[in-house]
């Protein structure tokens, strides 16, 4: 059994769905005790799992083994879910080669990738000892910092010399001790933090810990001075980005309904930041449920076609199986239809080129007129000319579409069809979801759905739901 502790807005879903599988909830906060009848605990956890910046999905970090048996069961349970692992573990220690420097901070080379050590310009080829503290995921540069951090289950020994207790241990007398511990057992010239978790522990427990992470630091004083840089000092913990598109969220939210009365959208409304509106109805609708014992329910909501209207400005979030956000451009709502939730957003083409797929010559005062359906698990782009004669079709394979109040939002899957006027629909970009799946972004189960799709196109047939 793993100890998972988890935060941020999918946490009710996550901890029913774990818990389901075995997890243990570690440290849970006060809203998911009460929600799952679970005793409050300072227990320490191998896995810790937080919202990502931007809200579409996770973060995770601890033991491989209880890293890869939950990716196993996001992907059993969430269709396209997209996996993301990083190469450099979280708290890694290297040797690093300055490969370019700036007033914002340094570039440095750590042999297969790079880091940005921020706020320090040193000179090109100057050799570093850094820490990756931060994997900012979206094509990002990992964050690197000088201080080394070793954490471990109830400190992090750090090489500041410092010595400090969490915040959250508020008795004096249970503060004292541990600073006294920390000035006994923190190897020389190296400092502890402890955590919450070592609240009440013995003597015996704490110390051992910090020898494990003691021992960490004889490896580290003995490779660091004949380590040829950019070499790789400590290993750290391995980590995920794990984004949840639309389909996902939609089986999220259904998990949460498990649990209590949840709106449909519970959890696009939140990633879109509205965390008080979808809060306000909840609570209404609960006051409405009256009790538990009425049964749970998902609840319907309106479209988010509902909220638009002609004229309105979408962008059009097109993001990239490696994390990478691309803005497609600002496209003018032109058509809406509630009743099919349509949303047709045109684009006016402002510089010259090649059309992707279609090889036709793209001239600005062109027309890429768009059609999207919230849920579908693809899009049609016709270009037209000025004249409003058509250039070419193109047909995106993608994560079912998310309609946002100030943009059109899902993760492209690579497959394209494009057709000119009077031909076939021809498949383009095959090799791409081949990559990403030996990669591990996509499941196998995700790749055969982004192909059923193609095909049912390629037919002429509409897709199923």
């Amino acid at each position: 059994m793993y100890a998972l502790r988890i935060r941020g807005i999918y946490s009710t879903a996550l901890t029913h769905l774990f818990r389901k599988h075995g997890f243990a909830i570690a440290q849970p906060s006060e809203l998911i005790c009460e929600r799952f009848k679970l005793a409050p605990n300072q227990e320490p956890y191998d896995l810790d799992l937080y919202d990502l910046e931007d809200l579409q999905g996770v973060f995770v970090s601890g033991v491989r083994e209880g890293l890869e048996r939950l990716i196993v069961i996001l992907q059993e349970e969430l269709l396209d879910v997209i996996v993301r692992r990083f190469e450099l573990g979280l708290f890694s220690v290297f040797r690093g080669v300055v490969r370019s420097s700036g007033p914002a901070g340094s570039l440095v080379d750590l042999g297969g990738a790079s880091g940005f050590l921020p706020g320090e310009e040193l000179h090109p080829g100057e050799v570093v000892t850094v820490q990756v503290f931060e994997l900012p995921g979206r094509g990002r540069e990992p964050l690197l910092r000088r201080m080394i951090g070793l954490p471990g289950r109830y400190a992090v020994l750090i090489s500041t010399g410092r010595i400090a207790t969490s915040r959250k241990i508020e008795d004096p007398g249970e503060r004292m001790r541990l600073a006294w511990l920390g000035a006994e057992l923190a190897p020389k010239g190296w400092g502890i933090v402890w955590h919450t978790a070592a609240e009440g522990r013995s003597r015996a427990v704490l110390a051992e810990d910090i020898a494990q992470l003691a021992a960490l630091v004889a490896k580290l004083d003995e490779k660091a001075p004949q380590a040829r840089a950019p070499a790789l000092l400590l290993e750290g913990q391995p980590a995920a980005e794990i984004e949840f598109p639309g389909s996902a969220k939609r089986r999220l939210d259904e998990l949460r309904s498990e649990v209590l009365p949840t709106l449909a959208g519970h959890h696009q409304t939140k990633a879109s930041g509205r965390k008080e509106e979808i809060d306000l109805l909840e609570r209404m609708v609960k006051r409405l449920a009256r009790s538990r014992e009425k049964g749970l329910m998902l609840i319907s909501s309106p479209s988010p076609v509902e909220a638009l209207k002609v004229g309105a400005t979408l962008a059009i979030e097109h993001v990239k199986l490696d994390g990478r956000v691309q803005i497609l451009g600002q496209g003018r709502v032109t058509r809406l239809s509630p009743a099919e939730e349509l949303v047709e957003l045109e684009r006016e083409i402002k510089s010259p080129g090649l059309y992707d797929g279609l090889g036709v010559a793209k001239e600005p005062g062109d027309r890429a007129v768009t059609e999207f359906v919230p849920g579908r698990w693809w899009y049609k782009t016709r270009y037209l000319s000025p004249s409003g004669e058509l250039k070419g079709e193109y047909y995106n394979i993608n994560t079912p579409i998310e309609i946002y109040p100030d943009r059109i939002r899902y993760v492209d899957l690579e497959l394209d069809l494009v057709r000119l006027p009077g031909g076939e629909m021809r498949l383009i970009d095959e090799a791409e979801l081949d990559r990403a799946l030996a990669k591990g972004w996509v499941s196998e189960r995700l790749a055969a759905r982004a192909r059923e799709v193609a095909q049912a196109l390629a037919r002429g047939q509409e897709p199923p739901a």
